[in-house]
């Protein structure tokens, strides 16, 4: 029995010493947190023009109104490049030619990129 006790008396120690380490580790991760938080705050006061995304959609209705590219035109180009009957016997998915340098790949009808069919890139004036 008063092996018990001792052991007993050993585990309540070992119990408060852990439960105080904890509270001491908890306010010390407290304390981390609250510096993390403040230079998370000086980082983004500092670097705030580096969170501003330009969609492509933007650059697209830049490169209409500021150099007067005709996006409708350059679509009907693309568009007249292709052959429907090529794209619907694929079920609508594929690279597809549009002219010396570049292919369309399309998906599901839809031309999402263009891409280079070789490394020559043709230079366009704007």
């Amino acid at each position: 029995m008063i092996k018990l006790e001792r052991e007993k008396r050993n585990l309540d120690k070992e119990i408060f010493r852990l439960d105080r380490k904890v509270k001491e580790d908890r306010a010390a991760l407290i304390s981390k947190r609250e510096k993390l938080i403040d230079i998370h705050n000086k980082l983004n006061n500092v670097t705030c023009r580096n969170t501003i995304h330009i969609t492509d959609h933007a650059v697209l209705r830049y490169l209409e109104r500021v150099y007067g590219l005709d996006i409708g035109q350059i679509k009907e180009e693309i568009l007249d490049s292709i052959e429907p009957s090529q794209v619907i016997e694929l079920g609508g998915n594929g690279k597809f030619p549009i002219n010396r340098y570049q292919k369309a790949i399309i998906q599901n009808y839809n031309i999402i990129t263009m891409i280079d069919k070789k490394k020559v890139v043709r230079r366009v004036k704007v």
